[in-house]
């Protein structure tokens, strides 16, 4: 844990926040849920916006699969209970859709 905390994590070529969404898109793909809580916290906490972590999820969803992103919906939904995030904070979920003849 030590090489990865100590040595991965604080390394130049890349952020802390460019380092969280790799991490948060790779926990959604593999479908690991328990690893995702705490490195959602990581991401919000190196500056990424709920709103950006819900369109990973969504990117995610088409990629990876919907149970994968269902899964990782309902971690980011814990979380962001926890921290007070409200729907606000998080994109659009209504689209304009084509209607049903086009």
């Amino acid at each position: 844990r030590e090489a990865i905390t100590e040595d991965l994590w604080t390394r130049d070529a890349l952020s802390p926040r460019d380092r969280s969404v790799v991490t948060v898109a790779m926990l959604i793909a593999r479908n690991q849920p328990a690893e995702l809580k705490h490195y959602i916290d990581v991401a919000l906490d190196s500056g990424v916006t709920p709103a950006e972590l819900s369109e990973i999820i969504t990117h995610l969803a088409f990629y990876s699969g919907w149970p994968n992103a269902m899964s990782a919906v309902s971690v980011t939904k814990a979380v962001f209970e926890t921290r007070g995030v409200t729907p606000d904070a998080l994109p659009d979920t209504s689209p304009d859709l084509l209607p049903l003849n086009q």
